[in-house]
């Protein structure tokens, strides 16, 4: 009596089917919340003048961390019978995964950029101050050290905007230094610095 291996290969293809749907669900999620993501980063950016921050972060990291999760779950077991294998499944899945969320990030940086250059397209020119300034430290493995420098400028406190500015001009520009803005009639939170350091006679046609 010849055994019958269909049932062997209707499960096997379930296994298969079942892993697939698991990955494009995944993947449909990941991207029918892009929307979402992009609503309250909008939020932030109009209401908190910065739109990458402690909770972007935190959203793209656990983003991260199932993406990575659910694609070795799915990937055949051929690839990881080993820890050799293992281990290159798993820089090659964390590869990945980076790569789809970086690409997200950039997409909604770019499309938070069309966003405020819409919005600056109905927008006036007047003068702002800087209303804060700091210096980010980033520590690498070997200890070695990193800044990212930053002016927040606006026409107040709760109405300024983050900038990332190059080092010489952190260190010219003061808290309360005069700059000349423009900022969006509809979102007075949405502003593009035109002049950071204006001479007396670029500041006084805005008086």
């Amino acid at each position: 009596m010849e055994y019958d291996f269909t049932h062997d290969n209707d499960d096997e293809n379930n296994h298969k089917y079942r892993k697939l749907k698991i990955i494009l669900i995944t993947l449909i999620v990941f991207i029918a919340a892009i929307p979402l993501e992009m609503m309250v980063t909008i939020y932030y950016d109009i209401n908190e003048g910065s739109y990458f921050n402690k909770w972007s972060k935190a959203y793209n990291i656990l983003w991260l961390i199932i993406l990575i999760i659910i694609i070795y779950i799915v990937l055949p077991k051929s690839l990881k019978d080993t820890k050799a294998k293992e281990l290159a499944t798993t820089l090659l899945i964390s590869f990945l995964s980076c790569a789809i969320v970086i690409s997200k990030m950039n997409f909604l940086e770019n499309k938070m950029k069309s966003i405020e250059e819409n919005a600056l397209n109905n927008s006036n020119s007047t003068i702002g101050f800087v209303t804060d300034k700091n210096i980010k430290t980033h520590t690498g493995r070997s200890g070695y050290k990193t800044y990212t420098y930053y002016l927040w400028a606006g026409q107040s406190d709760t109405l300024s905007k983050r900038y990332t500015v190059p080092e010489h001009l952190y260190n010219r520009i003061n808290v309360g230094d005069t700059v000349i803005l423009q900022i969006s009639k509809e979102y007075p939170r949405i502003n593009k610095v035109l002049i950071w350091d204006p001479r007396e006679d670029e500041i006084a046609k805005y008086k």
